[in-house]
């Protein structure tokens, strides 16, 4: 894993086996996708950044979008569930070129970003940024919208931001933004 650039603060971050406190146990991590589903890869980042959003801010749905992060869906339904929690919309927005200057404080962004190390590239990645301020699943509070905090967000120490793959923006509903702020 070292040779990969993760290193052991990234691994003890992220890697749990059968006794949590002992790295040398033996964990599983999914890799390629499930042949007896339809599903591609599945990633519980994408519900976990939107539980870590859920969770910070008090929202109803923290406990669906945390039960959604324990089953690994897939993007699209990880969208689907945190609109039926209600209190937010899906809209459409211009593409986020530039991931800081393009967000608009009020709109949730749920961010698929393309990390870059060397000439190897990593897209399995999912925050969530809202009022300037970026949720992961790997970090106990929000971050600072910033590039040095988006490379925090990176596999390791060597990867670093590179592009957003893909996102989708939620308005809040006006009744929703009351509680957001």
């Amino acid at each position: 894993m070292n040779k990969n650039r993760m290193n052991k603060q990234w691994r003890r971050n992220n890697l749990r086996g059968r006794d949590n406190s002992h790295l040398g146990s033996w964990f599983r991590i999914p890799v390629g996708k499930n042949e007896d589903s339809k599903s591609t890869a599945l990633n519980p980042c994408v519900a976990g950044a939107l539980y870590k959003f859920s969770h910070h801010m008090n929202l109803p749905c923290k406990r669906k979008m945390f039960t959604l992060s324990q089953q690994s869906p897939s993007f699209g339904e990880c969208v689907n569930s945190f609109l039926k929690c209600r209190g937010f919309e899906a809209i459409k927005s211009k593409s986020l070129c530039n991931i800081i200057k393009d967000t608009v404080p009020d709109n949730v962004y749920l961010v698929q970003i393309s990390a870059r190390f060397k000439n190897s590239y990593d897209n399995s990645h999912c925050i969530v940024i809202y009022n300037n301020k970026l949720y992961d699943i790997n970090h106990t509070n929000p971050l600072p919208l910033t590039k040095d905090n988006l490379d925090l967000c990176c596999l390791g120490d060597d990867w670093k931001f590179h592009h957003v793959s893909r996102s989708v923006s939620f308005r809040p509903t006006k009744k929703m933004m009351k509680n957001l702020h």
